[in-house]
């Protein structure tokens, strides 16, 4: 004696269907929300201005080449500008569906990068949730509740 079993899937092709709209979907508008969290936690870290002081002699010869006092790696401003507003002179963003670039093409910056000074190291945990946010967004977009 044998038996059949049918199993229905109800709702299957608007699943599908749904599936397929999330496969073609591209992730750039993903990877230029990470660009305005990247300048966010740049000008941050620029904000705190946890750097090593100056030496005196320094904030002396800094205040007549620039015309008075200045800001820890702000006397022009250009890299500043250049890691915290898109756009700006030196600033690199470069975004595609596949990923993103984001930072300063200043010469000068690379000096600026040492043991001494805080590196800005990515908040993951903040890029994992906007990740989330925008999965989710994509994931209703398609007609999933």
């Amino acid at each position: 004696m044998s038996a059949t079993i049918t199993i229905e899937l109800v709702g299957l092709d608007k699943s599908l269907a749904g599936f397929q709209r999330l496969e073609a979907t591209r992730f750039k508008p993903l990877m230029e929300r990470f660009g305005q969290e990247f300048y966010s936690q740049e000008q941050s870290l620029f904000d705190r201005a946890p750097w090593t002081p100056l030496k005196p002699e320094t904030e002396v010869r800094k205040a007549k080449m620039y015309g008075g006092p200045s800001r820890i790696l702000i006397a022009t401003g250009t890299l500043f500008r250049s890691l915290t507003k898109q756009g700006a002179e030196g600033n690199v963003h470069r975004v595609s569906d596949d990923g993103a670039e984001f930072g300063s093409a200043v010469s000068y910056g690379i000096f600026h990068v040492d043991t001494r000074n805080p590196i800005a190291e990515p908040d993951e945990e903040k890029y994992t949730t906007i990740a989330g946010e925008y999965v989710a967004e994509m994931v209703k977009e398609a007609g999933f509740n």
